[in-house]
């Protein structure tokens, strides 16, 4: 009877949350879900095959559906900068971000995102203002060792 339930919740958890996402619940959050991730995987593979325009189309088409979702917006704003080449269009597109508040995660690659935006705008003052306010907000090694290599690429 144990093998037996584990199977059956052991299936159930995998039709929701992995490869069969969406197919069988038909609950619009497990396609929405399976939309997302389709997304993220085909734009990998596009960037892998040199397709970066491809991959920027998808990723912005796929944001559309999801406005309101902090997350999909700045994967979208980060496809502006590594697909597009478009550093102002992804300053743009972060700058109506609005991530949950107390949200460190989002908060920091929110900050890392403009912060790498900026650098390839070729503006590391405004790169290092980013990190700096986030740093004293949300204190964070990575975010920290990222701050010291912008400083120390400006002093060079």
């Amino acid at each position: 009877f144990a093998v037996y339930e584990a199977g059956k919740h052991g299936g159930e958890l995998v039709y929701s949350y992995a490869g069969g996402v969406g197919i069988r619940s038909g609950d619009p959050k497990d396609v929405e879900r399976l939309l997302v991730a389709a997304t993220y995987h085909q734009a990998q593979a596009d960037r892998k095959a040199g397709q970066a325009a491809a991959a920027a189309s998808l990723i912005a088409q796929t944001a559309t559906r999801f406005p309101s979702d902090p997350e999909m917006q700045m994967f979208a704003a980060e496809s502006l900068l590594l697909d597009a080449k478009n550093p102002q269009g992804a300053l743009d597109a972060l700058a109506r971000v609005t991530p949950p508040e107390g949200n460190r995660i989002l908060v920091g690659r929110l900050a890392t995102l403009q912060a790498d935006a900026y650098e390839a705008a070729g503006q590391k003052d405004q790169a290092i203002a980013v990190l700096e306010k986030t740093v004293a907000a949300f204190p964070s090694p990575r975010m920290q060792q990222r701050l010291d290599a912008l400083k120390g690429a400006g002093a060079r």
